[in-house]
């Protein structure tokens, strides 16, 4: 390793950590990058190789540590996008664990709403959208979704996917809804599939 790698390295004895004091770049433009034989490379990954072993280019190498400007090859894992994207969505719920209680909550009552609901629906709910009237068709995108209020999380009823993220996409809001359908009117709009009822 040159010694000019190591002169753009500043050693953390709390941590462990080989902060990066060098150039830094990439896609977001915060990832430690270093010049080798004329090419920019990723500074942790140059440590890497040279110090550990050879690593294919297809290859991510994430810091567990999480600092992305640390460049110590014993804080580097080997991850695929997916692994690399699990350990930076467990960095923020460890940076943010009231937002992450206040989410699980929300999602908990979201849950316990739609139980009650398809324990509902089992005893005669209607096998049809609430607003459109369409049929509901499979399990997943257009089979039922159970709407429901997002301030209080209670439920009001089964719709399909098309109408339940229209009215979620125009926020929930009457005012908004009925400007949408003057537009509609006034502009002549045909409809592309029909209201049943």
């Amino acid at each position: 390793m040159p010694d000019r790698f190591w002169d753009r390295v500043s050693p953390c004895p709390m941590s462990g950590c080989w902060l990066w004091v060098g150039p830094i770049g990439g896609n977001s433009g915060s990832f430690p990058i270093f010049m080798v034989k004329n090419r920019i490379v990723s500074a942790r990954r140059h440590c890497y190789t040279t110090l550990v072993a050879h690593i294919d280019d297809n290859d991510l190498l994430a810091a567990h540590c999480g600092l992305g400007c640390c460049v110590n090859p014993q804080h580097a894992r080997l991850s695929d996008r997916r692994g690399l994207a699990r350990v930076r969505a467990q960095r923020w719920r460890d940076g943010n664990p009231e937002r992450v209680r206040a989410q699980n909550k929300h999602h908990k009552a979201i849950r316990d709403s739609g139980r009650r609901s398809a324990q509902r629906a089992v005893l005669g709910e209607p096998i049809r959208c609430e607003i459109c009237g369409g049929p509901f068709r499979g399990a997943h995108i257009n089979g039922p979704q159970f709407d429901h209020n997002h301030d209080t999380n209670k439920g009001r009823g089964w719709l399909c996917s098309g109408c339940n993220t229209s009215i979620g996409c125009l926020g929930d809001n009457p005012a908004i809804l009925r400007a949408a359908v003057e537009y509609l009117v006034k502009r002549g709009s045909a409809p592309r599939r029909p209201v049943i009822r």
